[in-house]
């Protein structure tokens, strides 16, 4: 009995060690975000008039700068995420495992979409590109985007590990509310931050077939942001109609990107916006290999899948 106790003790004492090594590289990465992202600020300077980087017609609608917008906003999503996440962790407080979950389900549901939208692009793809490389991008999707944060929802949902973690008074409310509730609120916050960045891409909105840019696009971006901010938040406080204003709002959406992104590709999305010439010689053609992917594939699965994770969590409302 007592040889048994030991080798207990011993295990949960590696599984502690395993979980604050996540809580670590949680809080590693989060920091690195943290200080990379005021750096990448200064991008803007280096592009901009009298920069070493700087061309004539870099400015609010090209295309460079939006990229530094979305590029700058990643490093502090992942701070502002991962920085928390590492301390709950670390700290062994259930919030932390909880909201880790939560991340790693969004992580999963990502890379299922964007493996959809690769191998339905597989043709294209190959013409491209030789079978080797497609095979290797193929594999890293699958073992980081599907894989990895799999393996890792199930090590954080096995009962040895939750007994590792433990609830106080201080993080209790965030550890009531529902996994699933979380999960969808998480998607609807990515959502607005995507419906900010297309006013970046000169105010491209997809309305059932057809796109809409500037002072016709960004109006049905606002409204659409306004909408979704609103039905969020009263779903994220338990209301079950909001349940079905999301469930409305979502499938409104998937019809329209399905009807207008199915309609053209990246390269012709690319044209529509109408770049500079310099932009498409000199910045996006090194992104020309993205231009395969099936956007539309992609979109439409993690619409998808939000729908799915909407409906699952009505047992939660009340």
């Amino acid at each position: 009995m007592r040889d048994m106790g030991v080798r207990i003790k011993v295990a949960s004492n590696k599984l502690l060690f395993l979980v604050r090594i996540f809580g670590l590289i949680q809080l590693v990465i989060g920091l690195i975000a943290l200080y990379y992202g005021p750096l990448e600020i200064y991008c803007f300077y280096l592009f901009s008039k009298g920069g070493s980087l700087y061309y004539e017609e870099f400015g609010v609608g090209s295309f460079m700068f939006a990229f530094l917008v979305v590029q700058n906003l990643a490093y502090y999503l992942l701070a502002f995420s991962l920085i928390p996440m590492g301390i709950g962790t670390l700290r062994l407080r259930e919030w932390g495992r909880q909201v880790s979950m939560v991340f790693l389900f969004v992580w999963i549901i990502l890379g299922i979409s964007i493996f959809i939208g690769f191998v339905f692009a597989l043709p294209r793809f190959l013409e491209d590109t030789n079978a080797p490389a497609v095979g290797a991008i193929a594999f890293i999707i699958v073992l980081f985007g599907i894989i990895a944060p799999y393996v890792l929802i199930r090590f954080y949902k096995a009962r040895s590990i939750r007994d590792l973690f433990r609830k106080e008074e201080a993080g209790q409310a965030l550890s009531k509310i529902p996994s699933t509730i979380l999960l969808v609120t998480m998607l609807n916050i990515l959502f607005i931050i995507l419906l900010h960045i297309s006013i970046f891409f000169k105010g491209i909105f997809p309305v059932f077939g057809e796109f809409r840019f500037h002072r016709e696009g960004v109006p049905l971006i606002s409204g659409a942001i306004f909408c979704l901010s609103i039905i969020a938040y009263l779903y994220y406080r338990k209301h079950i109609w909001a349940l079905r204003g999301l469930v409305a709002y979502y499938s409104l959406m998937l019809v329209s990107v399905v009807m207008t992104f199915g309609k053209y590709s990246i390269s012709d999305i690319i044209r529509l916006l109408d770049y500079p010439q310099y932009e498409y010689d000199n910045v996006i053609s090194v992104f020309s290999v993205f231009e395969n992917f099936n956007l539309t594939l992609f979109l439409a699965s993690v619409i998808i899948i939000t729908i799915w994770a909407i409906l699952s969590s009505r047992k939660e409302l009340h």
